[in-house]
C-alpha cells in the first residue's frame, strides 16, 4: 500500500448527477456585485437557498432533501462573472433549476443553472434520449427506404437495412458521409428535425395480436403518448438478432381552422423489416410489447433561420463539426432518466415542452433494444459481442423530419 492512511480522490470522467429546484434567499442583483459573490475572475458561482425538490437522484446520504438550506457551486471551472451573466439571461425570480448536481467531500456542485419560475412545470422523466438529427436524403434511392437519414451525434456510423430488388442488404454510412449529405440537404432546403424521444417503460403493455396492438396504440394516443416503441422479441433471449424494435408514431389529428384544412392521421402499422419477418415466421414463439412515449423537437423558425435554435444546432454541426469531447458526451448519454421542463400559462395549463435535460443519475442504455420492462427484464443483458452493427430503429408514420 502506497499510503499509510486513506486518501480521497475523484475519478475522472463525466458524473451524471441529478437535478435540484432551489429557491434563493433573495433575487439576483441586476449587475454582478463583487461584495456579494467575490472576485469575478474567481471560479464558480455559489447560490444559496432552500431545496424545493430533488429530481432524478438515487438514494444517497449525500443527497439534499426538500426544505434543506444548501449552498451550491455552479460551474466550478468557469469565471464567476461569466456564470452570473449566463444565469441572468434565464432569471425568472428566485427559483432556479440546478442540473448535473453532484456532491464531493460534502461540497455540492452543479454543471448548470437556469430560471425555473412559476411559468415552468418541471418533473423527472423515466427515459430520455439524446438529441438526434433526422433529414430528407438529398438523392433518391441513396439511403433508407423511408427517405430519411439519421445523424448519430456520437460520431458512430449510420447503419440501415435497404430493400433492393426484393432482397434486404445492410448499408453503412460513416459520420462524415452523413454530415456531407446533411449539408446537401440543407442547401436544397429539404426538411429536417432535431428531436428527443421520451419513453415510459414502466407503462409498457404486452399484446397478442393485431387487434390488441391497435387497442393499446389507441389508448396510449388518447393519453398523449403519440410515438410509442413496439418491441418484438423471443422471451429470455440474450441475442440482439432476436429482437426487433420499431417506432410507431400517431400524432393527434389537426382540426380545420380558418383557411387550413383538417388533417387526420391513420393508425400506423409495423414495417416488414428483415428482423421482424424472421421473428414472425420463426419456430420460437415471439412476444410483442408497446412502450408508450412521445417525441419533442427543438423549435424552428423558417421565416428567420438565423434566430432558430433548431437551425443553429444543425448549422453548427455542418460548419463547425463536433469535437471528440462532444461525441464522447453523446455516446455516454444514450437513453436514461432525465428532467423535463414545460411552459405553463397563468391557469397552470401546459403549453408545450421547452427543454429537456438528460443525464440525471441512473442506468444509461445504449439503444432502444436494451431498455428493460416488466415483460422483458432481460433486455439489458443482450450480448452485442457477436453482432455489433445493429440497424437504426426505423422511424415511421408522421415521425419524419419537419421544417
Amino acid at each position: 500500500m502506497a499510503f499509510t492512511s486513506e486518501v480521497k480522490s475523484r475519478k475522472p470522467g463525466f458524473a451524471p448527477g441529478y437535478g435540484i429546484i432551489i429557491d434563493l434567499e433573495k433575487d439576483l442583483p441586476r449587475k454582478y456585485d463583487a461584495n456579494v459573490f467575490g472576485d469575478g475572475e474567481g471560479k464558480g458561482l455559489v447560490l444559496t437557498g432552500n431545496v424545493v425538490s430533488v429530481l432524478g437522484a438515487r438514494d444517497s446520504t449525500n443527497t439534499p432533501v426538500t426544505g434543506e438550506y444548501v449552498s451550491v457551486t455552479v460551474r466550478s471551472g468557469d469565471n464567476r462573472k461569466t456564470v452570473f451573466d449566463d444565469l441572468s439571461k434565464t432569471n425568472e425570480g428566485t427559483r432556479f433549476l440546478l442540473e448535473g448536481v453532484t456532491v464531493h467531500d460534502d461540497q455540492i456542485e452543479a454543471r448548470w443553472a437556469h430560471g425555473a419560475g412559476s411559468n415552468r412545470h418541471i418533473r423527472a422523466s423515466e427515459i430520455v434520449g439524446v438529441p438526434h438529427v433526422t433529414f430528407e436524403i438529398p438523392e433518391e434511392d441513396d439511403g433508407p427506404y423511408s427517405g430519411n437519414l439519421r445523424l448519430n451525434l456520437d460520431g458512430s456510423p449510420t447503419v440501415f437495412d435497404e430493400l433492393i430488388d426484393g432482397e434486404w442488404f445492410t448499408r453503412e454510412f460513416s459520420f462524415e458521409t452523413v454530415v456531407a449529405r446533411l449539408k446537401t440537404s440543407l442547401d436544397r432546403n429539404l426538411k429536417f428535425r432535431v428531436s428527443q424521444r421520451v419513453l415510459f417503460p414502466s407503462l409498457a403493455v404486452s399484446v397478442n395480436g393485431q387487434e390488441s396492438l391497435e387497442q393499446i396504440l389507441t389508448q396510449f394516443r388518447e393519453a398523449g403518448y403519440t410515438s410509442s416503441v413496439v418491441r418484438t422479441y423471443i422471451p429470455g433471449t440474450t441475442d440482439p438478432g432476436k429482437v426487433d424494435v420499431q417506432v410507431l408514431s400517431w400524432p393527434e389529428d389537426i382540426p380545420a381552422r380558418d383557411q387550413v384544412e383538417a388533417k387526420v392521421y391513420e393508425m400506423p402499422v409495423l414495417k416488414e423489416t428483415r428482423r421482424f419477418a424472421s421473428l414472425r415466421d420463426g419456430e420460437d414463439i415471439a412476444q410483442i410489447e408497446v412502450i408508450p412515449g412521445y417525441v419533442v423537437s427543438l423549435v424552428g423558425n423558417p421565416d428567420d433561420p438565423d434566430k432558430s435554435v433548431k437551425h443553429k444546432f444543425v448549422r453548427d454541426i455542418v460548419v463547425k463539426g463536433l469535437s471528440d469531447g462532444q461525441k464522447k458526451m453523446y455516446a455516454a448519454q444514450a437513453y436514461g432518466p432525465g428532467i423535463e421542463i414545460r411552459a405553463v400559462n397563468e391557469d397552470s395549463v401546459i403549453l408545450g415542452l421547452t427543454r429537456l435535460i438528460t443525464r440525471t443519475e441512473g442506468q444509461q442504455y445504449r439503444n432502444l433494444l436494451l431498455i428493460p420492462t416488466a415483460g422483458f427484464p432481460e433486455a439489458n443483458k443482450l450480448d452485442f459481442s457477436v453482432k455489433d452493427k445493429t440497424p437504426e430503429v426505423p422511424e415511421s408514420g408522421a415521425d419524419t423530419p419537419a421544417s
